[in-house]
């Protein structure tokens, strides 16, 4: 989430350490709270979407005695995904907390939605393909998930599991027959898909720290329980959030960027940045792979000078392919926004669609409705990385180092299937490698 370092991020901590995550629900006075304290003062709404939003709002303040929990949490995350704002929206991984889940975890694949892991009990599916949930096809939950989650359809995937693996959340969007086991339908290698029905259980962790408000990448999960020699080489060091290589034939520097903030507590940004601008000096690479595919954000002022320089290390017939993916949001867009506006010609994007509008508002604190411990955060500063940013409510950041790009789409579309997790293999640094040989 870009926004500053010394402000956010420290809020963010003491978030982490004193607030409990859920109490005695009074929905009240939490829905009171909300429409102040988050609905008013996120700043991301049209003049239309807040009047849709509102009538949504008075809607459940007239009703929500009558719900269950799940079902006013699923309104109050409707009410803040119709701005369709990436950065406006109700942290999901609360539920991890509050409600049981299915012992199986999902991930979406450009091919599709699969099972990545689960526990000891249903190993046995891990790799099969998700067709369907009582009988409400993979199509049909993505779009009634897109009711409750802004920003665009990576950024939703990311969150999109919580959903899925959440019985008493799919039961509340009409979707679960009963609120504690879902019937999931299966692809199988014969003609005929299986059925299979799965109990929710208590017995898994929630999440904890920082994956309870940005969704942790199951790619990297997964990856932490192997050895690096069994990882293509972006899945190296899962729990490093910066990475720096120099690859040979061509000489090729590789710098990867989980994040714009060092959220492991391992590393020091500046002094890895640092060390970068030491290596590229010393070794005037021919080609530059700047990796975003995991940064969902932080401070996008730390890492602007590097993006603006990367060029100025390069010779003239140089490239910067650039890396992204559903997760390359916020700080992680302006990032790739800095360099190929600094690179022009020379930069190529490279993978899959950002996760959000190149105009999105940002910026917001971390609100948690008092009585529950329902946590969102909210957009309140702009960000146009199309126009420069000139109107007086854009971040400041951005108003005194404007962005102005026409696109970030990929260049070289290199979409992620199973079969390529599965295998090991990296289809964008295939791509990259295909055209450097074509130069």
């Amino acid at each position: 989430m870009s926004t500053n370092r010394t402000t956010h991020f420290a809020h963010l901590l003491f978030l982490l350490i004193s607030t409990p995550l859920f109490a005695n629900q009074n929905w009240s006075d939490d829905i009171q709270y909300f429409r102040e304290t988050v609905f008013e003062a996120d700043l991301s709404f049209s003049d239309t979407e807040r009047a849709n939003a509102k009538m949504l709002l008075d809607r459940l303040e007239n009703s929500y005695q009558e719900m269950s929990e799940a079902s006013v949490e699923l309104a109050l995350a409707e009410i803040m995904a119709v701005s369709n704002n990436g950065h406006s929206f109700l942290m999901t991984g609360g539920w991890t907390h509050r409600y049981p889940r299915i012992p199986v975890q999902f991930r979406v694949f450009a091919d599709g939605i699969f099972i990545i892991s689960a526990n000891e009990e249903f190993e046995s599916l891990v790799g099969r393909k998700l067709l369907g949930i009582e009988g409400n096809s993979v199509e049909k939950l993505q779009e009634t998930w897109s009711k409750y989650q802004g920003g665009l359809s990576g950024w939703r995937n990311l969150y999109l599991p919580y959903f899925l693996e959440t019985p008493a959340i799919l039961h509340a969007a009409g979707i679960a027959a009963e609120p504690s086991s879902l019937v999931l339908e299966l692809a199988t290698n014969h003609d005929e898909p299986e059925q299979l029905e799965i109990l929710a259980t208590d017995d898994l962790p929630p999440l904890e720290g920082m994956d309870q408000y940005i969704a942790p990448s199951q790619l990297l999960v997964v990856s932490s329980q192997k050895p690096n020699s069994e990882l293509p080489l972006y899945l190296q060091s899962p729990g490093q959030a910066f990475r720096f290589e120099m690859l040979e034939n061509p000489k090729t520097a590789y710098i990867q960027f989980k994040a714009n903030v060092d959220f492991t507590g391992n590393q020091d940004i500046d002094a890895f940045l640092d060390s970068v601008f030491g290596a590229l000096r010393n070794s005037r690479p021919q080609y530059v792979i700047l990796d975003q595919r995991f940064n969902f954000g932080g401070d996008l002022n730390i890492t602007r000078e590097l993006m603006q320089k990367i060029p100025e290390f390069l010779g003239v017939d140089g490239k910067i392919y650039i890396v992204t993916s559903g997760r390359t949001f916020s700080a992680g867009i302006s990032s790739a926004g800095y360099i190929k506006q600094s690179a022009g010609a020379q930069a190529v994007i490279v993978g899959e669609p950002i996760g959000d509008e190149l105009e999105f508002w940002a910026e917001g604190e971390l609100e948690v409705l008092p009585d529950s411990g329902v946590t969102f955060l909210i957009g309140t500063e702009r960000h146009n990385y199309l126009t420069g940013c000139p109107e007086d409510d854009c971040h400041g950041s951005i108003q005194r180092h404007p962005i102005r790009v026409d696109s970030l789409q990929p260049d070289l579309p290199a979409p992620l299937t199973y079969a390529d997790w599965e295998n090991g293999t990296d289809p964008a640094l295939e791509a990259i490698e295909t055209e450097i040989k074509s130069l």
